[in-house]
Order: structure tokens, then C-alpha cells, then sequence
């Protein structure tokens, strides 16, 4: 992420432009003034993706440079001073992110929050239900600076069929009292089909008794708001639910990834795999269980070093990600080991398949301290559903230890 600071003050350039650099791994270049600022956003070769702006600087009494950055296409946080009615009605209806009280502790805080947010939210969707199309819009406007790429429905039923459409999508705002499906309704089904880590809900409610929160929060919103609302109230629920959902997406990667690889651990495999291989047999779906093992690794540390060899295991997984489909299902079993649950894949597919993969690996080099290390993989392929997960895994087992013996780098199949 690219940032522009433009701020006088230099203690408060280097306590920001530090903590940003660290905090998000951002390239921030800092402008003492708005004359210095504007001229970086028309010379810059490589366009910033926040512009992080002093409401006071000396030659921009009027708080200029900020809507500048915002006709500039830049996002935009305001440094406002002091917080009072003034400064508050001077962001009034600019588009900024938020504005943020440069001389108050929590200020830092709060600034690194929103540029979290405005980080989380880039590349996500927002999904907008709302049967009016004045407030939907209204509340659009309001939404778009955060920089979620908005989704809009006018009903229940519609919002299901684009949360179906659009994988990307994070974070939902919806009315209750709309045609078709309400709102209410339309959370039930949702956290009946996909749980409560998927997306963060927040339900909007206008007029009618004052514990209509209840239905909504009972129902699996993460949150409620009466309209007509402020918008900085809106942007903190916002802030709020989806930090709550950045925070349980990593607990969930924590529990259920493979922390050298990235690919699925151990445990995920066997609890996604069950549910795979029950709706395989329900369904009468083909299924491929195969067992991937690095040939030698155990040799490779010896020779040239664990790190090495954690080089090498990662080359691995990363073709892996790449030559798999998403529907498949990849985990690192054991050291030296993966395994991969397919879906829809018949005999002549799956010899097509994993001997490509044994192709692709076998043409990876992998260096380390410039060395070159090669490396091949062996794999044991056990088609259509068994009685079991485990049983099926296990015939996969014996394929590999039958690809080991007649020499490694090699595919076997039952």
C-alpha cells in the first residue's frame, strides 16, 4: 500500500510514517505541506492508494489539499486538530474515509484502524439489501468511501441469489421489511447455509417498535442500526464487525492451516473430507483420494540443511495450489506428505492429472544459497468412493509405497 502523509508537524510525520511503514508494510511518502503535496500526486509515477491529510497545514487554512486528493481518485483520512462542531461540519459531505483528532491519545488508534479497514475492505464485497431505492442509495454513498466494490439488492431473495454470484463478498447491511424474503428471514437462511465465520451482518431498521434489534440479533446479525442513522456511526459498526470477522478468519487459519505451507493441516482435511465424501456417495459423484509424498526429503536435510528443506516443501505446496482446482481438497498430512480429495474425476482424468502434477514438480528447481536443488514427488491415487474416507486414503497409501518400491518419481493408481 502506497501513502501519502501530508503533515507539518515533523514529530507527528515520523511517529505516523513509522508506525504505518511497520504496522501495514507501506510505502509512505510524507509531504510538509499541501504546495509539496500536490505536486507529489501530479509527478508520482505509481498512484498512492491513501492519502492520509492534515486539515490544518499552514498554506491550506481552508482544508484544500483534501479535496484535491479526492478529485485525484486518492482515498482520503482527514487530521482534524481538535474535535468540535466545526470541524466536524467542514468533512461534512465529503467523501472521505473519516476524519481522524490528531490531539487526542486514542487518535493514532483510531487512524490505524480505518486505514485496517480500508485495507481489509479493498478487493471485498459489500452486499446492500434495500427495498427503497433513495435509501439504497443514500447508504451506497455513504459506504463508498471505504472502498468495498458494493453490491446492491432490493429484497431477500435477490441478496441470495448475488451472495450465490459473488464469491467476494464480506460484509452485508440489510433492512428487515422487504417484498419476498425480509430481511430477518433472509439472515436465517444464510446462517443456516453458510454458517457464522462467512460474513459479517449488519441489520438497519427505520421507525416500528424499539426492540426490533432483537429479531436481527437473535436471527445472526453481528449488529443493528436505526434510520435514519449518522454516517460515522455507520462507519464504526462497519469498522466493528469487520475487525470482528478479520479476527475469526485468522483463528480460523491458525486452527486449520498448515503454518509453513499455507495449504489445509491435518485436522481440516479429515473434517472437510467427511462431508465431501458423504455428499460424494449421496450424490453418486466420482471421487479421487490421492497421497502426495516428497521423494528424499529426509536426504535434501541431511545434504544442504532444514531450511532447505522447508524450501522445498513449500515449492511443493505451491504447485500444488496452482495445478489443483478449487474444488479440491489439498492438505499437508505429515512432513513429507500431502494429501488431495477430488471430486468429479474418473480414471482416465486422474492419470492425465496427478501425472502432470508429477510433471510440473519434477521441472520446479528449487535454490538455496545458490544452490540448485531438484526435486520429485511419488503418488498413490485410490478412485471412487470406498465404505470410507479412511479406507480410500489407506488404498492410496498402498499405491505409494508400490510407486516408492519400483524407483519414486512415479504415479500409481487403483
Amino acid at each position: 500500500m502506497r501513502i501519502l502523509l501530508a503533515e507539518e508537524t515533523k514529530y507527528f510525520q515520523q511517529l505516523v510514517g513509522s508506525t504505518l511503514a511497520d504496522r501495514f508494510r507501506s510505502d509512505v511518502v510524507v509531504a510538509g505541506s499541501a504546495f509539496e503535496a500536490r505536486g507529489l500526486i501530479a509527478d508520482t509515477p505509481i498512484p498512492f492508494d491513501l492519502a492520509i491529510v492534515s486539515a490544518s497545514l499552514t498554506d491550506d487554512p481552508d482544508s484544500v489539499m483534501v479535496s484535491d486528493a479526492l478529485a485525484a481518485g486518492i482515498p482520503c483520512i482527514a487530521l482534524a486538530p481538535t474535535y468540535n462542531d466545526e470541524w466536524r461540519d467542514r468533512f461534512h459531505g465529503r467523501a472521505i474515509i473519516d476524519y481522524v483528532v490528531k490531539s487526542i491519545p486514542s487518535g493514532l488508534d483510531y487512524l490505524l484502524e480505518l486505514v485496517s479497514l480500508r485495507q481489509m475492505s479493498r478487493g471485498a464485497g459489500l452486499l446492500l439489501v434495500e427495498d427503497g431505492k433513495e435509501i439504497r442509495k443514500e447508504m451506497a454513498a455513504q459506504l463508498a468511501p471505504l472502498g468495498f466494490q458494493i453490491i446492491e439488492a432490493a429484497n431477500g431473495e435477490d441478496a441470495l441469489d448475488k451472495l450465490e454470484e459473488h464469491g467476494h463478498i464480506r460484509l452485508i447491511v440489510t433492512d428487515d421489511r422487504m417484498p419476498k424474503v425480509s430481511g430477518t428471514d433472509m439472515i436465517r437462511q444464510i446462517r443456516a447455509m453458510y454458517g457464522w465465520e462467512r460474513f459479517g451482518i449488519i441489520g438497519v431498521a427505520s421507525g416500528g417498535p424499539k426492540c426490533q434489534s432483537i429479531p436481527f440479533i437473535k436471527l445472526g446479525a453481528n449488529d443493528f442500526l436505526n434510520y435514519p442513522f449518522h454516517r460515522e456511526e455507520l462507519l464504526c459498526r462497519v469498522m466493528r464487525v469487520m475487525q470482528a470477522q478479520d479476527m475469526a478468519e485468522r483463528l480460523s487459519e491458525q486452527v486449520t492451516k498448515d503454518g509453513l505451507t499455507g495449504v489445509h493441516n491435518r485436522r481440516f482435511f479429515y473434517e472437510a473430507g467427511d462431508s465431501l465424501f458423504a455428499s460424494a456417495l449421496r450424490e453418486h459423484v466420482t471421487l479421487a483420494a490421492a497421497r502426495v509424498d516428497i521423494d528424499h526429503l529426509q536426504a535434501i536435510n541431511d545434504q544442504y540443511g532444514v531450511e532447505a528443506g522447508d524450501a522445498v516443501v513449500k515449492a511443493v505446496a505451491a504447485i500444488l495450489r496452482r495445478h489443483c482446482r478449487q474444488t479440491d481438497l489439498v492438505a499437508r498430512m505429515d512432513e513429507d506428505e500431502f494429501a488431495i480429495l477430488a471430486v468429479n474425476m474418473n480414471e482416465a482424468a486422474a492419470n492425465g492429472f496427478f501425472e502432470k502434477l508429477r510433471q510440473r514438480v519434477e521441472q520446479e528447481v528449487v535454490r538455496d544459497e545458490g544452490r540448485e536443488i531438484r526435486i520429485t514427488i511419488s503418488t498413490g491415487i485410490c478412485l471412487g468412493a470406498g465404505l470410507s474416507l479412511d479406507g480410500m486414503l489407506k488404498n492410496a497409501g498402498s499405491m505409494l509405497h508400490k510407486a516408492k518400491a519400483a524407483g519414486c518419481n512415479r504415479i500409481e493408481v487403483i
